[in-house]
């Protein structure tokens, strides 16, 4: 049985967000509150959005990464999730980091997979999003 733990959040330019880093303690419960339109759903999107490509929304309702974008700036958009997987049977613990980023100035359109900060990304994001799925339900 492996257990895995979403414990940093990094988004730049994402839709009401221009630079916004949230850390979920893997040891405490975390909300997030707030008026409406602040950006609070903006979190979990980008979750789901660099982990699966997309917002995680049911068909009808699905955003695209165009949408994701800053209202604003409309370019250099980065998602950065960092979770970490155990190993209940043998305590083996891999620290992950998926990183995306669209209409980027220096790195547009690439998907980054990282294994205790070494690159493991498959040739295409379709490849690399497959792979992070099997990591996530083996």
């Amino acid at each position: 049985m492996k257990d895995i733990y979403i414990y940093d959040v990094r988004i730049k330019n994402c839709r009401g967000h221009y630079d916004m880093e949230m850390d979920f303690p893997t040891d405490n419960f975390t909300v997030i509150q707030g008026k409406n339109g602040a950006g609070k759903s903006t979190i979990p999107k980008s979750i789901s959005m660099a982990l699966f490509g997309d917002d995680g929304a049911p068909p009808g309702d699905k955003i695209l990464i165009t949408d994701m974008l800053n209202r604003k700036k409309k370019k250099d958009l980065e998602i950065k999730v960092f979770f970490r997987i155990v190993d209940s049977i043998d305590g083996t613990v891999d620290e992950y980091r998926v990183e995306l980023y669209y209409a980027h100035s220096k790195m547009n359109g690439q998907l980054i997979l990282f294994k205790n900060d070494i690159p493991i990304s498959e040739k295409t994001k379709a490849a690399t999003y497959k792979k992070i799925e099997g990591l996530l339900y083996p």
